[in-house]
């Protein structure tokens, strides 16, 4: 009976031993997990950052453009009114000076032609 009582002590003994090992691997584990795992937050925390700074420097970039493309625009409209007004003036005068404005608006429609085709 003692005997018994003592190989089954032992057993025991082996089992708690065998399981704290095991639980202090298990615990050394979950350390170098939670290690892991606050760099790999920290390092999405960096990329977030960068992702922000980058959102903004584009929305910046985007907006620029945008207000460079209506100035264009602008001017390019400005422009075809000082053409038609040039134009308007350059037709008006011509007889004055014994051009027939006929002959100008043959050559100005093919000038306009070629330009619209390059």
């Amino acid at each position: 009976q003692s005997h018994n009582i003592a190989t089954l002590e032992n057993k025991m003994r082996h089992q708690r031993e065998s399981l704290e090992q095991q639980l202090g691997t298990a615990m050394l584990q979950l350390k170098q997990s939670q290690s892991t795992n606050l760099s790999q937050t920290k390092q999405i925390e960096a990329l977030g950052v960068e992702l922000d700074k980058r959102k903004r420097d584009v929305h910046v970039q985007l907006t620029e453009s945008a207000s460079k493309s209506r100035r264009i625009s602008k001017l390019e409209d400005q422009n075809e009114e000082l053409l038609a007004a040039i134009s308007e003036l350059l037709h008006r005068s011509l007889p004055q000076v014994g051009v027939d404005p006929s002959e100008l608006n043959r050559k100005e429609r093919r000038w306009r032609i070629s330009e619209t085709e390059s």
